[in-house]
């Protein structure tokens, strides 16, 4: 009597259960194509061929149909591994590293990648210099993961041209080299990598490895954030928002500004907070900016600080409050914003700071908005120098010092 294997006894279970739920014997028949599919493979995976017993895997780790489906994808993903087949060596190392239907044994993944990438498999030799990379089932040996990701990278592989990129961009296992990392970096923007891309928008911004390039850096920024990459998001928006590499277009700024900020995305969102303020690309509205800004400045992000304390001065979009005024100014002026410098300076000056005033601590602020570029700090610290004495003029000079002692100490 011939011996009925699983799948057999799948197909009659189901044939069974189609006749019991009331299907008609022709439609109870009909074979399910995805059966079909697992009985061929498993015909064809039997005789030895590697590329059938991986893809029965593959199929029987969805097969819920199949009786202990998941052993059984095991079971021939292992037979592929264990005959030296690439795809098989590198989908069983994944699962070995994660613990993915069976106990996770780095060591042994390793193993099977090492095998792969011996073979010349790229992938394998990859993911096997991610692991030398992270000391994960071997030594952490930066020198071992450039060598195996660089034989990844010089077979095509987008995923090790952007990691060799890194590797050379951080001089980790190598010696640093920003126009090599670039190089890398273009070969696997040029495959769609989004990291790639933007990681060479960066630099094509700033002209790090690369000449200065404003239409190129927007290209690449706009295929990362086509592709999610929120910093790239940001990024783009800016561009559009100062009209760099692109023509200006205020509407498409707003909506990357948004779509990054949504995303949590400090800065875009005191991007999105200034567009309300100004009304580019949306319509203006200081409660949306104050919304957005708070967002970023309880973050500690500079500009959003200021504006919120430009806000509670003038009373657009918040309550009139001068106190909360000094204390977002405070907190950016610290940092070395000159227009905080100065709102903090005016508010000193003119007594609205618990109704005192106080020229010393405004003409402090004042040099220091001067000193970062701001002229209408040095133009009023002129006239603040007409209510200064002296002995004033001696406490401005060390009040301003110590500040900037204190910033020199707080950098190193």
């Amino acid at each position: 009597m011939k011996k009925i294997n699983r799948l057999e006894w799948a197909l009659m279970a189901a044939l069974a259960w189609a006749v019991a739920s009331g299907c008609k014997p022709a439609e109870a028949l009909r074979p399910d194509p995805n059966l079909v599919k697992l009985q061929i493979l498993e015909g064809r995976a039997g005789k030895g061929d590697l590329e059938a017993q991986l893809q029965l895997s593959i199929a029987l780790a969805d097969a819920t149909t199949v009786t202990n489906h998941g052993a059984e994808s095991i079971k021939w993903l292992q037979r592929a591994a264990d005959g030296g087949h690439p795809p098989a060596l590198f989908l069983i190392a994944k699962k070995l590293e994660a613990g993915e239907g069976i106990p996770s044994n780095p060591e042994q993944a390793a193993a099977f990648l090492l095998k792969g990438a011996e073979k010349g498999d790229a992938a394998c030799a990859r993911a096997l210099g991610s692991m030398y990379r992270r000391g994960l089932g071997v030594s952490h040996d930066l020198s071992e993961a450039a060598k195996w990701i660089r034989a990844a990278a010089e077979k095509n592989d987008a995923i090790a041209q952007y990691d060799l990129g890194t590797l050379y961009q951080r001089g980790e296992g190598l010696p640093q080299d920003v126009v090599e990392a670039m190089t890398w970096f273009r070969k696997a923007s040029g495959q769609g990598h989004p990291e790639a891309s933007f990681a060479l928008g960066e630099a094509l911004l700033k002209g790090d490895g690369v000449d200065v390039n404003l239409e190129e850096a927007a290209k690449v920024l706009r295929s990362a954030a086509e592709q999610g990459i929120v910093g790239a998001q940001f990024r783009l928006a800016s561009l559009f928002d100062q009209g760099k590499g692109v023509s200006t277009d205020y509407q498409q700024a707003a909506t990357l500004y948004k779509k990054a900020a949504d995303q949590g995305h400090v800065e875009a969102q005191s991007g999105m907070g200034l567009a309300y303020i100004n009304g580019h690309g949306v319509a203006q509205d200081y409660a949306e900016a104050a919304k957005w800004l708070r967002k970023a400045a309880e973050k500690g992000e500079m500009e959003a600080q200021f504006r919120m304390g430009q806000l509670h001065a003038s009373g657009q979009g918040l309550p009139q409050n001068y106190e909360e005024a000094m204390s977002w100014y405070r907190k950016a002026a610290e940092k070395n914003h000159p227009g905080a410098q100065f709102g903090l300076a005016s508010l000193y000056l003119s007594g609205q700071n618990g109704g005192v005033a106080d020229p010393v601590e405004a003409s402090k602020w004042l040099d220091l908005a001067a000193q970062s570029g701001d002229t209408n700090a040095a133009t009023v610290r002129k006239f603040a120098a007409q209510l200064l004495t002296p002995e004033q003029e001696a406490e401005v000079t060390k009040r301003k010092h110590e500040f900037l002692s204190n910033k020199k100490s707080e950098i190193k």
